[in-house]
């Protein structure tokens, strides 16, 4: 990112402060200890937990473009026999390969990228995936293009 930022009152750090390193002169030297253990529930995370959820839609127009440039980026597809028959060359893995990164796709097109957030609380029921007793879904509104029903 290019830009001034800044210095907001309510920081632990100035900016500059970070860029230096010096982050434990800066008051950020106990964030280690804050952490929570990996096998916590929810009411164990000192701080809020939020989740979120993401869809993906990506048409692919040019395999061959978008299997090159995940191979020269360091993605290995699955082999044959782990493969499902209609997806031979891992295209699937391939587009999973750019999830998160470049907005560009090399040979593909972004249709849909949507994501959903929420703040999990225990008042409610929620519980963190790991601790969930039923599964995480997501519901995504209608497409604003699908006609309305009759």
């Amino acid at each position: 990112m290019n830009g001034t930022w800044a210095d907001a009152p309510e920081l632990a750090a100035t900016w500059e402060a970070l860029r230096r390193g010096r982050g434990d002169s800066a008051g950020l030297g106990g964030d280690l200890e804050s952490r929570t253990p990996g096998d916590a529930r929810l009411d164990a995370f000192p701080g809020p937990v939020v989740r979120t959820i993401s869809l993906l839609e990506v048409h692919v127009h040019d395999p061959a473009r978008l299997l090159a440039a995940a191979t020269a980026m360091g993605w290995r597809p699955f082999d044959a026999e782990d493969l499902d028959e209609d997806d031979s060359q891992d295209v699937v893995g391939a587009v999973m390969h750019f999830v998160n990164g470049p907005e560009f796709l090399p040979g593909a097109d972004r249709l849909t990228d949507v994501m959903q957030a929420r703040l999990l609380r225990v008042d409610r029921g929620d519980e963190v995936s790991e601790w969930s007793a039923v599964p995480v879904t997501a519901r995504f509104d209608t497409g604003t293009r699908s006609a309305p029903d009759d």
